[in-house]
């Protein structure tokens, strides 16, 4: 538990509602919006305690940092469902836990909340403000008379934050249509904060840069263990081929997401497999099998994890014949799941198969297919 300890833990600080500065160990969940509570240690060898936000006036842990404010908000739903024809904000006074996104003279912050992204900024160290984006239903006149209305929705879009940054947030180089093209989402807005600040000699604080998306590229041959049966159309096993070693070389091509500390990612991995059993029903089954996979990593160390994955793989059949049947010729869809680890640019895993079913030039009979693989891996980059 401990070594899983050294990565879910870091070394962070938080400043409780009484001013006092505590410099621990807290938990990162890497939390896309603002938490509820925190983890935290002490020290690392220590019980982690838990703590409600509201306790917290400030919060830092790597590159992420909140902060906790009161001010007049309004969290507005988007879901089409439940606008309304307001389309001014209806203030309310709110304690919000609020993510710093970019430092600099203009500050811009980040608020989730039910799924929705909530932004707020304030400039050289004056109030946080929230930057105004509101969706509306039109109004019976407005749709009959049709003011503001487009055919493919009943609703409109206050987007009075494009008016806020002209005026406050405004660089004598921006071009007005630069400023009505920014979108009101995390990556543009802190974009746009970056070069305000740039705009005026400062060299902002970016706390969006923590989490990247990355591609790496394996060789991955393997070697396993696989089977070979012929069943009619109720199951019945009439004909078995025997066992066989199962050799495979393929590659792997992995999109790391830029989010939850890049331990989710997506695989793409084409291989080569062959299989050939001998004796009376001597049978050979050679494809090329395509695999999509999601991968979920559970760091121990900067160079040390263990993995699980499963995908959905498309068969695309070379060769698979014996004395007693013909090849029919197509793609088979079967799954696949894996569980390996990883040092360094090496890696092993283990991998199961779902039965995969080949069909015959008999109509009324099948091949089944059971294989289990040991995949080795190098990491190229």
């Amino acid at each position: 538990m401990h070594v899983f300890g050294q990565i879910e833990y870091e070394k962070g600080y938080f400043i409780n509602n009484d001013g006092v500065r505590s410099d621990c160990f807290i938990k990162n969940s890497d939390w896309f919006g603002s938490p509820d509570k925190i983890r935290y240690k002490n020290s690392e060898s220590s019980e982690a305690v838990s703590m409600n936000v509201s306790e917290i006036k400030e919060l830092g842990i790597g590159d992420a940092r909140f902060i906790r404010k009161t001010l007049p908000a309004e969290l507005a739903t988007r879901d089409i469902r439940k606008l309304t024809i307001t389309k001014t904000p209806e203030w309310k006074e709110q304690t919000l836990f609020l993510r710093v996104l970019v430092e600099g003279k203009a500050n811009l912050y980040h608020h989730r909340l039910q799924g929705f992204d909530y932004f707020f900024f304030s400039v050289d160290g004056g109030d946080i403000k929230q930057l105004v984006y509101k969706l509306y239903l039109f109004t019976a006149d407005e749709v009959r008379n049709n003011v503001y209305y487009h055919s493919s929705t009943n609703f409109g879009q206050n987007r009075e934050y494009i008016n806020q940054l002209q005026t406050f947030v405004y660089c004598a180089s921006f071009s007005t249509e630069k400023v009505k093209q920014v979108k009101y989402e995390r990556k543009p807005l802190a974009k746009y904060f970056t070069e305000y600040n740039a705009c005026h000699g400062i060299v902002a604080v970016d706390r969006e840069k923590h989490s990247q998306q990355k591609v790496h590229l394996k060789i991955a041959p393997g070697i396993g263990t696989g089977s070979l049966t012929r069943t009619d159309g109720g199951d019945y096993t009439y004909r078995d081929y025997g066992k066989a070693t199962d050799y495979r070389l393929g590659a792997e091509l992995e999109f790391v997401l830029p989010f939850n500390r890049n331990k989710w990612s997506l695989l793409f991995e084409p291989a080569f497999h062959s299989f050939k059993t001998s004796g009376r029903y001597a049978a050979t089954y050679q494809s090329i099998e395509p695999m999509l996979a999601a991968r979920y990593y559970f760091f121990l160390g900067k160079k040390t994890s263990i993995f699980i994955n499963a995908g959905m793989i498309a068969d695309l059949a070379l060769t698979y014949e014996a004395r007693d049947f013909t090849a029919s010729k197509g793609f088979t869809l079967s799954f696949a799941g894996g569980a390996g680890f990883q040092y360094r640019k090496f890696s092993i895993e283990a991998r199961p198969y779902s039965t995969r079913r080949l069909l015959t030039s008999d109509q009324d009979s099948f091949l089944n297919f059971q294989k289990f693989s040991f995949i080795l891996g190098y990491k190229i980059f």
